[in-house]
């Protein structure tokens, strides 16, 4: 009464709201005194004074905001909240209100800000918090949530609704907000859910005739590998094979083996078992298979040179075979490593067809969680190649019979034909809906490339070899020895023992 100023609850300076600002520059004599630094009040105490204010018949002026649960309560009686209409809204307003900053500072300066910043508070917008990722919807394993909440609204009416069904006494917030739900249900399914859900899933059927085929080449490439070992251990004195090292052949066809066995694991359905063994054993298969030839071509470089300058050269078969070992021990290594801190495993992907009713296809495949792994053993097998394409390409102009470069240059080139596919089908695989496909192509073209580095590299060294015993059948080590010939030689066993220094230096003429 002794004043000429009325009163207003302010709240709380943290909150966007511009009581101070609105009341100096529209020229409202009001002002608020409560016990905050600002003279603001908490929630609970302006609920307090609306309700006091209710119980006495008294009149208070205060700021407030729409959709509320207390505006609700007092909605459709006789004191029910009567809004007061402010300056409009607009761009520069907004630009120039005061911030938290300012309405919590203690000049009152910085609190009341620019005149242009005093208009009306406006709606409030409705801010759904979003923590999660978004995603591609044609993608099989993509969550509908994100699109969901992307295109979920609730207006202020929507929530003036709610509030109100909560001041039921026979229904909580859960039970209004769930009322709501339902009777907007259909509503919801049109604007929310998107298009392409609900989806139904299918899982793959691994093996299929292509699976079966490519176990059929797998079998067919291990036989064939150990024909052709069995053939070099035959024909092991001729002097094909004696100038190829048939310890040497052997150790590569024991890595051609590796790989055909890695070419029927593609064949099988991955388990985590099955996924390591793919890896381990095509990179020591081609290890073993391209190592001692890099390694061989290399020494017979090396003797070729020293010999134009009229140079004795000594290299032994435990430095080679040394060789040899340390390299397949580091590739053992490193798989070891991988297989240890980031193994591969089965992982399924998922993929939406066109298919009525929203299928998606579901598919398992072999992978680690870092693909570094797999690009470094890929990059390794490249370095393999080329090493032993350059040594290779050193052998021209040496004898005939140790010339390998023409054999060599081939399987190269198969090598590096097969490996280009292969990384085709890797690159492209994201394109195949099924990733049993994938297995099959990979599995087809290890076996076909141990199968073409049989025909390129070992069948003319086999053949020269049996045109040799078809000339000279002593040059057959049979590894049966003929029973007639087993018991002769028990009965001279004595005359033999006197003509072993003979028996010995025909050996070594020979």
């Amino acid at each position: 009464p002794g004043t000429c100023t009325g009163h207003i609850t302010n709240v709380p300076c943290s909150w966007a709201c511009f009581v101070i600002p609105q009341a100096y520059h529209l020229d409202i004599s009001v002002e608020s005194d409560g016990y905050l630094p600002n003279g603001g009040y908490n929630y609970s105490s302006l609920v307090e004074i609306y309700d006091a204010a209710h119980a006495t018949r008294s009149n208070v002026l205060m700021s407030w905001w729409e959709p509320d649960l207390l505006i609700e309560r007092y909605r459709g009686t006789d004191y029910e909240f009567v809004p007061i209409t402010l300056p409009s809204v607009t761009n520069e307003c907004v630009n120039n209100r005061v911030s938290e900053v300012d309405r919590c500072s203690g000049s009152f300066l910085e609190q009341i800000g620019s005149a242009k910043g005093a208009c009306d508070a406006g709606s409030v917008p409705l801010v759904i918090p979003m923590t999660l990722e978004g995603c591609d919807q044609s993608e099989g394993d993509c969550s509908p949530a994100y699109a969901a909440l992307t295109h979920y609204e609730i207006t202020n009416l929507d929530l003036q609704q709610i509030f109100s069904d909560t001041q039921d006494p026979n229904r909580d917030a859960r039970n209004a907000t769930c009322k709501w739900f339902a009777e907007n249900l259909d509503r919801f399914n049109r604007t929310v859910t998107p298009k392409t859900y609900p989806r139904h899933r299918r899982n793959v059927e691994f093996y299929t005739p292509l699976t079966y085929f490519s176990i059929a080449l797998s079998v067919l490439s291990m036989t064939s590998v150990l024909i052709c070992a069995g053939a070099c251990k035959v024909y092991e004195k001729t002097k094909v094979m004696i100038n190829a090292q048939v310890d040497f052949l052997l150790i590569i066809l024991s890595g051609m083996f590796l790989v055909a066995v890695s070419s029927l694991l593609f064949s099988i359905a991955p388990t985590k078992a099955v996924c390591v063994s793919r890896n381990w054993f095509k990179t020591v298969g081609y290890s073993l298979e391209l190592v001692p030839l890099a390694v061989k071509v290399a020494a017979i470089n090396r003797i070729v040179l020293q010999s134009q300058k009229c140079k004795r050269v000594g290299i032994t078969k435990s430095l080679l075979y040394k060789i040899v070992g340390g390299c397949i021990m580091v590739i053992c290594i490193y798989l070891t490593i991988w297989t240890a801190v980031d193994t591969t495993i089965p992982r399924m992907k998922m993929t939406l067809t066109d298919e009525p009713g929203n299928v998606v296809v579901v598919s398992t495949f072999c992978a680690s969680s870092n693909q570094g792994w797999d690009l470094a053993s890929r990059a390794y097998f490249l370095l393999l190649i080329i090493g032993t394409a350059v040594a290779a390409t050193q052998n021209r102009g040496i004898r005939e019979e140790y010339d390998e470069t023409r054999y060599l240059t081939l399987m190269i080139y198969s090598h590096v034909m097969f490996a280009i596919m292969r990384l085709v089908i890797r690159l492209v695989r994201s394109n195949f809906s099924q990733t049993v496909a994938v297995s099959d192509a990979f599995s087809i073209l290890l076996s076909l490339d141990v199968l073409c580095t049989i025909c390129i590299y070992f069948m003319p060294k086999i053949n020269r070899a049996n045109k040799a015993v078809t000339e000279n059948p002593d040059l057959l080590d049979s590894w049966i020895p003929d029973p007639k010939k087993f018991l002769w030689a028990l009965i001279n066993d004595e005359e033999d023992g006197k003509d072993g220094d003979r028996n010995t230096g025909d050996v070594q003429s020979s």
